[in-house]
């Protein structure tokens, strides 16, 4: 008989009930996402179980369990198990963990509680076939027992525990939780099992250690753990007193108690920075770099989200420390320095990350993240650009790594020697480039410096040339200006007013603002208009309007400051006045007394 399915339409208790029904003998083999076990049947009923394909000694997890193995014991027999061809129940007796009589017994047990957690599997598929398993896919030491477990008290069991399983999570949320005895009113414990558990309840012991000290089984050990919380005799360790136990446990150099508390710890409070520098540190302190370093990352994560790059920057840095070749801590530290960090520590720390990468075989990956640096915020930076011209030449992209030798030649012009190098070896990618191996040649032969003398032989020439011409035509227009100005001051005498000289000085100094004659054109003008002013001053109080007028505006344009605004108020003065001199000037044309006109 051969069957499949999963258990969305039917539950693993009916697939007992059926094998057994049946009275078949066979192996049920149960996958799930976490793992897998084979389940042998006899005659319908269980004799036998393994993990399956994943290597795991079921019996090894069942005697830590129990407390029959001592921690310092744990390693050598663990090296024993490895090493052994034998069964693992025979390493036990031969260890002295067990004995020979005991031994059965010991392997019915383990049979039956993990029978019972097969039975909770809410998600997993399914394969019975019926027949003999090939030989070494279960511990002889199982089959020789002589295990026949009946399915259906196995069932009822089962069933029993799964309630009870609910109610104990009720109280207990994890293996890892820890707890502390409470006085509880004088009430006793309701089992032997709560009984023997009160002494270990000190808020260090997780449920693990707790089976190991009282020798029972997990289930049996959480329920008399929930039984006693709900009597008021246990509760609890708040999250601040694992900490003070995990403090005590550093003190005394037990780094690996004091991480398994801060573990605790830190599910209270998962958000406490402290908690977690602490137990990376204490991990790393007990050989455990991996687990150290992912807390360093969850560290570098929650101070990235307060946006205190500095520190988020710190704890990625430590987290490298102890696993540098994890590109991922790479691209985060990078990722950090584009916030916080120079060119400098942000090219080294892209070396490293390429340098992680290549380890790994991932190459193209490796350039990619070059490229995306050199053509981004690492633009030009020599030491990437060697990088990724040697990363091309290995991946065999000519093109490429030619295109960078030319870069990092363009860099070291200063330098020929360097710059003959990167010349070189660009041009050893493209031989078929005639310009770049001309450029080469010429280079090597000294064409390219004679060639290069020369043009600044002729840029000198040229320069200097202009530089003559320039004189000479600052000469000619210096000539004309002068010229120009001697005539606008030969003509000062015979200008009663000055308003022609004035005009033609304003003229030079406009058309040759930057020649002597134009300066001291300027400077005259200057000097002129302060007389212009002085005269039209005298002319407004003989009553000459129109004259005064005349001179002010020519000479406005030359004033500055006080005689600017003085020069202002006349032409405000002008505008006022002309009528009354106009009316005086009729007064004295009707031949009237002059004391009408006063």
């Amino acid at each position: 008989m051969t069957f499949a399915g999963d258990l969305q339409g039917m539950s693993l208790a009916d697939v007992f009930q059926t094998v057994a029904q049946n009275r078949t003998s066979g192996t049920l083999h149960v996958v799930w996402p976490k793992g897998e076990r084979l389940v042998r049947f006899t005659d319908g009923k269980i004799s036998a179980l393994a993990f399956g394909s994943t290597p795991g000694p079921l019996l090894l997890d069942h005697v830590i369990e129990r407390g029959m193995v001592t921690a310092p014991a744990l390693p050598a027999l663990k090296k024993r198990l490895q090493r052994s061809k034998v069964g693992a129940g025979r390493v036990m007796v031969a260890a002295e963990i067990v004995t020979a009589e005991q031994l059965p017994q010991v392997l019915s047990e383990m049979v039956a509680e993990n029978s019972y957690d097969l039975l909770s599997l809410k998600d997993a598929r399914f394969t019975f076939k019926d027949g003999p398993e090939p030989d070494g896919t279960f511990d002889p030491d199982q089959l020789a027992a002589d295990i026949h477990h009946e399915v259906g008290p196995l069932l009822l069991e089962g069933a029993r525990r799964a309630d009870d399983w609910q109610r104990i999570r009720a109280v207990i949320g994890s293996d890892q939780d820890l707890f502390l005895a409470e006085g509880g009113g004088g009430a006793a414990p309701a089992t032997d099992v709560a009984a023997a558990l009160l002494p270990h309840l000190d808020g260090r012991t997780d449920l693990p250690q707790l089976c190991a000290h009282v020798g029972k089984s997990r289930f049996e050990v959480a329920a008399a753990l929930a039984a006693l919380v709900q009597q008021g005799l246990a509760r609890p360790a708040r999250a601040e007193e694992i900490s003070s136990f995990a403090t005590q446990l550093l003190a005394d150099d037990d780094a690996r108690g004091a991480a398994t508390l801060l573990r605790a710890a830190l599910e209270r409070r998962p958000r406490d920075t402290e908690l977690r520098t602490r137990l990376a540190e204490a991990l790393a302190s007990t050989g455990q770099p991996t687990e150290a370093a992912s807390e360093w990352a969850v560290l570098a994560g929650q101070a990235g989200e307060a946006e205190r790059w500095p520190d988020a920057l710190a704890c990625c840095e430590r987290a490298l420390q102890l696993q540098p070749t994890d590109v991922m801590f790479h691209q985060r530290r990078c990722e950090l320095l584009a916030r916080t960090g120079d060119a400098a520590s942000r090219g080294v720390a892209h070396l490293a990350w390429v340098d992680a990468l290549c380890a790994l075989s991932l190459h193209d990956r490796a350039r990619s993240v070059l490229t995306i640096a050199l053509d981004g915020p690492l633009r030009g930076e020599p030491t990437l650009l060697r990088r990724l011209a040697v990363l091309a030449t290995e991946l065999g992209d000519p093109a490429e790594a030619s295109k960078r030798w030319l870069q990092l030649a363009a860099q070291h012009q200063e330098d020929t020697d360097e710059h003959l190098e990167f010349l070189r070896l660009a041009a050893a990618q493209r031989p078929d480039d005639k310009a770049l191996v001309q450029r080469l040649v010429d280079l090597q032969t000294g064409r390219t410096a004679s060639r290069a003398k020369k043009h600044k032989l002729f840029a000198v020439g040229a320069g200097a040339a202009a530089l003559v011409l320039l004189l000479l035509f600052a000469t000619l227009c210096e000539l004309a200006a002068a010229r120009q100005l001697a005539t606008a001051l030969r003509g000062q005498v015979a200008d009663g007013d000055g308003v022609r000289t004035q005009t033609a000085l304003r003229v030079v100094a406009e058309d040759h603002p930057w020649l002597p004659s134009g300066l001291a054109a300027a400077a005259t003008a200057q000097q002129q208009a302060i007389t212009l002013l002085h005269r039209a001053d005298h002319l407004l109080l003989t009553g000459d309007c129109d004259a005064a007028e005349t001179l002010l505006r020519v000479a406005l344009p030359e004033l500055r400051g006080r005689d600017h605004a003085h020069a202002e108020h006349l032409l405000a003065r002008v505008g006022g006045e002309r009528p009354l001199h106009a009316w005086l000037a009729r007064v004295e044309a009707r031949g009237r007394d002059d004391g009408e006109a006063a």
